[in-house]
């Protein structure tokens, strides 16, 4: 953060935490156990950059791309305005990329949250997409398996 923070000549945002069990998510068809620290800088009105930390112990996305390949861009975002599951159909449907990992932000059902999924395109396109949708675009994303234990 600091070092995007002098390049872009603003403050450096304070980071918060996201994922975990609270995030009613999925990672490779397991529940998603692992959190990052997430912060965001404004670069104009349309685009934000967004600042991952994985946590190192626990599997993610996340944490799995740094140790494969360090430091890096991580993904790129693209916000539908539908159903998500449907356009996550049509990125694999291509030959784009497979779902890998997916999740809610914020608190199911009120206004600000939502849900994203990644899409291992590393070999297709050299990142990762992910694909967001606000929460009334969320309903048909696949529910985490039980835990086991």
């Amino acid at each position: 953060l600091a070092m995007y923070s002098t390049l872009l000549g603003q403050p450096a945002p304070t980071p918060g935490m996201t994922g975990g069990p609270s995030a009613n998510g999925t990672y490779n068809g397991q529940p998603l156990v692992g959190t990052t620290k997430i912060a965001f800088f404004d670069l104009n009105a349309g685009t934000r950059m967004e600042i991952l930390a994985g946590d190192p112990d626990q599997p993610s996305w996340w944490r799995d791309v740094y140790n494969k390949k360090g430091f890096e861009v991580h993904h790129m975002g693209y916000v539908v305005n539908e159903p998500i599951w449907p356009a996550v159909q049509r990125f694999q449907a291509a030959g784009l990329g497979d779902p890998v990992q997916w999740a809610h932000w914020g608190k199911v059902d009120q206004p600000g949250s939502g849900c994203y999924v990644y899409m291992d395109s590393q070999l297709t396109l050299g990142v990762t997409v992910e694909i967001l949708a606000n929460e009334a675009d969320c309903d048909d994303l696949p529910a985490p398996p039980h835990s086991k234990g």
